[in-house]
């Protein structure tokens, strides 16, 4: 069950094998030569166990520190201890790095390794600490992972198709720059559907990634091998990319924070940041994001693509929600607005427009909108005790929920929203995967398929449309008929658990916040257990939709003990461009349910 093996069509005899088999096959030997001999766990340790997110601790390779380095701290803490030399940049390095190894040889999530560069950069790091008394920056030594899709100079970024490996980039994205101007350290790229328009993460070169909380349940796409490594601590910081729910559906497979910005706030296709002298990233691994720098030519990037359907945000996934508040302090800290016109400036103290910032002295807690369906897929039961688990937190915690009405005009801007983010389908990827004979996978078999592009009135009416449904939600959906103002809502981020490997079918609750253009956090809430296991639906229940009734089908006797174990998540939405605002919501949330959670300790005593 080991996830590094390859798809069976790469076990046939060389000369039979296809150019897209060949491609795999050299990539996957290369990455596997590059996990160090005494790193390797022993082949029999998980290849029948599903549940794997907890064999890195017990495998014998990770020494008592190691451990402790990679479980009892996050990125937040890290950063503060190697600023104040309580901790080492190589000793957090290589601990990471261990880690990652461990995770890739379990789940199948990595693409490229760095493990050697990323410990030279480490000891460069320690040595500029130690020579100038103060880091280098707000990231000082903190090993973070990337999206395959982030370019590194010298190394492919291949969205998941063969015909794309073997092309190293030369340039390098801003985000990266910033990153590595704060002092990051790059240890690994990880893995990605192919194409990137899939909840799968599943391609033809490296294979499929796999969830670590149980190997038969789906890990997430499109930026699955980011979650699965930050799940299995093997990075301290991921960095991901987000447009239909690409950073928050693998980080609610994999119980994790996340948080998927205003696309204006943050754009991962942004070209390199022209740094001045002082400003200079280290050259030891720089970065571009997909977009139009570097190999504009094999990469199906159209020109001006984002002034025409929906845009991408770029953002973190983390074990913590204060990690995410440091990825974005440190991002807008680095002013990216000086180096891609298309980011709205502004830095982090100004990302809030809330009535708490306007009124100062205000000492009530927040008011927090639920809103429990879309009128398109009913929640199944499970995930309607979910929200009403988060409901009672924060009534606990001194806080006010109101259940909010589901804004008329939701069905018809996730309509139009889907339509915008497919303006042109499979059209530009499908000769890229017929040029190396490689087949669609199968979460993409039905729907990457090639229309003709849409006409210049057809975007232009979709995008009225838009306008229109965004304006009429964003009015009614903020201020409850007595004039309260919602600080956060908070909604399912699907309508089901986690489910089993390609049978995600239905992402409505994430694509509308970015029809809406408004940023969304992920905060983990537990995990499925027996009580979830034995809800029922309302036998009066309608199907409001195709859709619904598919999702119902998930609900089954058969079904459910695969959820057993699997965490489960809510989404945390407020208005544009106040990334701030979320993040306070999302803390406070976390808190109420922590709160909740010791309280429910200490009765069980």
């Amino acid at each position: 069950m080991s996830g590094s093996k390859l798809e069976s069509e790469t076990s046939l005899p060389q000369e039979k094998l296809k150019r897209w088999q060949e491609i795999s096959l050299q990539k996957n030997l290369v990455r596997e030569n590059l996990i160090p001999t005494q790193w390797r766990i022993d082949p029999a340790l998980g290849s029948e166990v599903l549940r794997v997110i907890d064999l890195p601790g017990r495998c014998g390779i990770l020494t008592d520190e190691e451990l402790k380095v990679t479980e009892e701290y996050d990125a937040t803490a890290l950063v503060q201890a190697l600023a104040e030399r309580r901790l080492k940049c190589v000793d957090v390095t290589r601990a990471f790095c261990k880690r990652a190894a461990i995770a890739q040889q379990l789940t199948n999530c990595l693409t490229d390794v760095y493990f050697e560069e990323a410990l030279a950069k480490a000891e460069k790091l320690e040595e500029y600490l130690e020579q100038n008394g103060k880091p280098m920056g707000p990231l000082h030594g903190l090993p973070i992972s990337v999206k395959e899709t982030y370019r590194i100079k010298g190394s492919d970024s291949t969205f998941g198709i063969s015909a794309l490996a073997n092309k190293p980039s030369n340039s390098t994205s801003m985000l990266v720059d910033l990153l590595l101007a704060a002092g990051a350290v790059i240890i690994c790229k990880t893995n990605v559907p192919q194409t990137l328009i899939s909840t799968e993460c599943h391609n033809n070169i490296f294979g499929r990634t796999m969830n670590p909380y149980n190997r038969n349940l789906t890990a997430g796409g499109s930026s699955g091998g980011e979650a699965v490594l930050v799940a299995m601590r093997g990075s301290a910081l991921g960095v991901g990319s987000d447009l239909a729910g690409s950073l928050r559906v693998p980080a609610m497979c994999n119980g994790l924070y996340a948080v998927a910005p205003t696309p204006s706030r943050l754009r991962p296709n942004a070209a390199s940041a022209q740094f001045p002298a002082k400003k200079a990233a280290s050259p030891a691994r720089a970065s571009t994001a997909a977009g139009p720098a570097g190999q504009l030519k094999n990469v199906p990037t159209i020109q001006g693509r984002t002034l025409v359907d929906m845009q991408s945000s770029a953002g973190p996934i983390a074990r913590s929600a204060r990690d995410c508040e440091l990825f974005f302090k440190t991002i807008t800290g680095s002013r990216p607005w000086e180096y891609d016109i298309g980011i709205v400036p502004g830095l982090w103290e100004s990302m809030d427009f809330s009535r708490r910032t306007r009124e100062p002295d205000h000492k009530r807690g927040l008011v927090i909108g639920i809103l429990s369906c879309d009128n398109v897929v009913t929640p199944l039961p499970p995930i309607l005790r979910l929200l009403s688990t988060v409901s009672s937190a924060l009534s606990a915690a001194g806080h006010t929920p109101i259940m909010v009405p589901t804004p008329p005009s939701f069905p018809e801007l996730m309509e139009i929203s889907h339509k915008l983010a497919g303006v042109f389908d499979g059209g530009p990827w499908l000769p890229l995967i017929e040029a190396t004979q490689e087949p669609v996978t199968p979460s993409l078999a039905s729907r990457l398929v090639s229309h003709p592009p849409k006409s210049f009135e057809e975007v232009r009416n979709l995008h009225i449309r838009r306008e229109y449904a965004v304006t009429n939600i964003h009015r009614s959906l903020w201020w409850t008929q007595d004039g309260q103002e919602l600080d956060a809502i908070i909604c399912p981020l699907a309508p089901h658990p986690v489910p089993a490997i390609d049978q995600w079918d239905y992402g409505g609750y994430t694509l509308v916040w970015t029809g809406m253009d408004y940023p969304t956090g992920n905060v983990p809430v537990g995990l499925f257990d027996e009580k979830d296991a034995a809800m029922e639906f309302n036998p009066e229940s309608k199907f409001l939709s195709l859709q619904d009734q598919y999702n119902k089908r998930l609900w089954n006797r058969k079904s459910r003990p695969t959820y057993k174990g699997s965490p489960l998540s809510i989404q945390v939405v407020v208005p544009r461009l106040q990334e701030k605002r979320l993040l306070n919501a999302m803390v406070t949330i976390d808190k109420a349910l922590q709160s909740r959670q010791e309280v429910s300790r200490r009765s069980k005593l």
